[in-house]
Formats: C-alpha cells, structure tokens, sequence
C-alpha cells in the first residue's frame, strides 16, 4: 500500500486538500493518504522546510511526499521530483528542498506541465498527478527530466564567537513555542562546561536548560532542547511568543560566562 503525505498551506475550511485527495484516490485506490499538515503559513516555504526536515526521517522508504506551499503563485517556476534517502518527494522549486535537508537529494527531475494540466491548481493537476505516477510504480526517469540542481537558498545560520552564540527564531509552534536556529551539539560543542545566559530580550533571559516543560512552575519560561534537537523557549501551559513578545527572525544569544 503506498503511502502519499500532504504537507500544503491550502487551510482546511475550502475544498482545496478534499479535491486533492480525492484526486489521489481516483487515480491510486490503493494510497494510503497521510495530512502532514494543511496549515503551513500561506506562501511561508521556510516554514514548510521546517515541518518537512523534522518529519521524513519517520516514514519508511518508498514514501511519496506532496509539498504544495506557495505553488500556484509562480507559473514560471518548475516543478520538480526529487529523490531523498529512498523517499520521494514533489514541490515547486522555489528554494524550500534546499533549506529542508542538510544534504542534497539524490537526484532531481524537472516535471513537465502537460496542457491538459492547471496551473491555477498546480497541487493537484501537477503534484498529486505526478506523486500517483511514481506510487504506481513508475519510475522517475520515465516522468520528468533529470536536472543537476535545484535553486538554493539559506537560512541564517547562528553566529559564533569564542563567548557567545547568536541564534535566531526560526519557527512558532501552535502553542506559540519558539524553536530556535541552534541545536544542542552546537551548544554543547561551544559551551564547554561553562554557565551561560540565554538572553531572549534587552532585559530578560534564561539561566539554565529545562529536560522537561514542568521543571519550572506554570506561567515560568524556560529553555529546553525539543525532539527535533533544536533550543525551544516556551513557558509551562503559556505561550511564549504572546506573552515574550516575540516573533518569527528576533535574536536569541547564549552568553558563556568565562
């Protein structure tokens, strides 16, 4: 049974991903369909890339992966079909693979846009046409044409010095936790046993890191390296973007004290 997953920004109050899915099933009875999420910020493809980076790992190989974030915005960018650690995956090629992965996928086809194809609805004529194709068995090379790169962008990478790492928040969560651009071996990596502040505002910061969200009393914030590996600061049954005031590309700098 193939498995196809939905990772869109198209919401779920209008039929968009019910047309989509039904779709699929019309041409692969067999699909066993997996929502990602349907709630991607509109046209947000770094958020997109976040989701994706911290879900493939879990499926297994052979897996067909729809990535419709921001597609029917750009009717002169390409289509493509990629080949990740034994996975598929099919999206725009407007920088968000590249920003997904730490390395480059395996092989990339450039999709053709047929003309009995619609471009206003790119998710489904394009992508879901396509992703049934290679869960049917088809193989890529039968599909598309094989290209040798795809376009690049990068995110902001924390700033390092011999005292201090500068980070920034990358992605709120729906409890409004924030996820910051710095994982734990880079923290532990420059650390080096030292005490550190982590300082989330001119005025206010975090002194130490929580193993879980009720280390601290409720409404109390706190730092804590989340399942993805990445340095969240959330406070205990609140939301910390809210209540901090903060949002998505502010600084957050751990101070190591000499």
């Amino acid at each position: 049974m193939p498995i196809i997953t939905l990772t869109t920004d198209l919401g779920e109050s209008d039929y968009y991903a019910g047309s989509i899915k039904g779709f699929i099933l019309s041409q692969c009875q067999d699909a066993q369909i997996v929502d990602i999420t349907h709630h991607i910020k509109p046209f947000d493809i770094f958020h997109a890339a976040f989701v994706l980076r911290n879900i493939i790992q879990d499926f297994p190989a052979g897996t067909v992966h729809i990535v419709s974030v921001s597609s029917d915005r750009n009717k002169n960018k390409r289509f493509v079909l990629l080949q990740y650690q034994k996975q598929f995956l099919l999206g725009i090629d407007n920088g968000l693979f590249s920003i997904a992965f730490d390395a480059l996928p395996d092989v990339v086809f450039n999709l053709p846009v047929l003309d009995r194809m619609k471009l206003s609805f790119a998710g489904r004529d394009i992508l879901a046409y396509y992703a049934c194709r290679i869960a049917l068995g088809h193989k890529p090379e039968s599909i598309g044409q094989r290209m040798k790169q795809i376009t690049s962008l990068s995110l902001f990478n924390p700033i390092i010095d011999q005292h201090s790492i500068k980070g920034h928040i990358i992605y709120i969560d729906h409890y409004e936790n924030l996820m910051v651009n710095i994982n734990k071996e880079l923290f532990e990596q420059e650390r080096k046993d030292r005490s550190f502040d982590i300082l989330i505002s001119r005025n206010d910061s975090i002194n130490s890191i929580s193993k879980y969200y009720d280390d601290v009393p409720s409404g109390e914030k706190l730092a804590i390296f989340n399942a993805a590996g990445y340095l969240e600061i959330a406070i205990n049954k609140g939301n910390a973007a809210g209540l901090l005031g903060l949002k998505k590309g502010d600084a957050v700098i751990i101070n190591f004290k000499v």
